[in-house]
């Protein structure tokens, strides 16, 4: 299907048609980037450390699982049981989005609140925002769960986060979510799952830091690698795809 577009925006284009393709600005840079098996989708997420952890089983139900002692949020860095894992890839400012491989994407490429899956842009800005300040106050765990259960039953997160007029926590916004694909409504085994087995394991406020993470590279990553090169290809049937650097978004 995506290759067809491509074919047809390409024809358009060399016949001298106006063509009305509604392409996000985000999906024509990855279209115009060199897509291959590394290619990252994010030029502030570390990829490494997502396929680190998305390669990692799921413990079932439990908030400290991706806490264990062989890995977490922080590549290569192992932790020591503890239910708090690092945030330090929860950026929120927009850093280069060219290197090696082309025109990459960021947090600021997600769908904003009110959009299909903008929850994901609401939670990295609203909650993993607050809970990077929490860590940065080196605090005692005891009182550190404490700050995070606080900000996870704020009711005001879906008034600010959102900009609705009713109140929703955080925790009741997300109840029942699981680490399988966030713009799948069943949220179940047959989901697409973020991590092997990850629809056994609920998003908290321990680990939504982590699912914010792997859900940024599905959605900005490998859930669309397949379709933006299908698209180049399609293109390519008619020129060289490299000519789409032409097109800005």
């Amino acid at each position: 299907q995506f290759r067809l577009i491509g074919r047809m925006f390409a024809s358009a284009m060399r016949d001298g048609f106006m063509f009305p393709l509604p392409l996000s600005s985000s999906f024509l840079r990855l279209a115009q980037s060199s897509i291959n098996t590394t290619t990252p989708g994010c030029s502030d997420l570390n990829i490494n450390s997502a396929k680190k952890l998305s390669s990692q089983p799921c413990s079932p139900m439990v908030d400290q699982s991706v806490a264990s002692d062989e890995y977490s949020c922080e590549e290569n860095t192992p932790t020591t049981g503890s239910k708090f894992v690092s945030h330090s890839h929860s950026p929120t400012s927009r850093k280069s989005a060219v290197n090696d491989f082309g025109y990459l994407l960021d947090s600021f490429d997600l769908p904003r609140p009110g959009f299909l899956g903008g929850e994901i842009f609401a939670v990295e800005q609203y909650i993993c925002k607050e809970l990077n300040k929490v860590d940065a106050m080196r605090l005692q765990e005891i009182e550190t769960e404490k700050r995070y259960l606080q900000i996870a039953a704020d009711r005001t997160f879906v008034r600010k986060a959102f900009g609705k007029t009713y109140e929703c926590s955080f925790e009741e916004y997300f109840e029942n979510r699981t680490f399988v694909d966030p713009l799948d409504p069943s949220q179940g085994a047959f989901a697409t799952p973020l991590c092997p087995g990850g629809h056994l394991r609920e998003v908290s406020i321990f680990n939504v830091c982590e699912y914010v993470l792997l859900c940024k590279e599905f959605i900005l990553c490998t859930g669309v690698q397949e379709q933006a090169e299908a698209f180049r290809q399609g293109v390519s049937d008619f020129f060289p795809a490299h000519h789409l650097r032409l097109f800005t978004g």
